[in-house]
């Protein structure tokens, strides 16, 4: 399993919603390549604590379990560095349950 693209924003947009903004429909319109470049702060307006709650909502699109915090082990504050980690994360966490039982 792999984190997307659309997952991340699927995540923003729920917690928009829950936010009670309506952004949905500009955040729908920016592609896959677009929304890799993004910083997670100055492009999404995301604060640094507010990253948490995005990977949650990850957790809850996807059906996995992170570690709330993985977010301070990305390279930088891209959505491309923060879907990478996770990504690596997962991959780590099947290798290990597979060699490990």
């Amino acid at each position: 399993m792999e984190i997307t693209v659309r997952d991340f924003l699927k995540a923003l947009v729920r917690i928009d919603q829950r936010n009670g903004e309506r952004n949905e429909k500009e955040k729908e319109s920016v592609n896959n390549s677009a929304l890799l470049k993004y910083d997670l702060n100055e492009d999404l307006h995301i604060q640094t604590g507010k990253v948490a709650s995005v990977v949650r909502e990850l957790q809850q699109v996807c059906s996995v379990e992170l570690p709330v915090e993985i977010y301070k082990v990305a390279p930088n504050n891209s959505v491309h560095a923060l879907v990478n980690t996770i990504n690596q994360y997962i991959h780590e966490y099947d290798d290990y349950r597979e060699k490990n039982g």
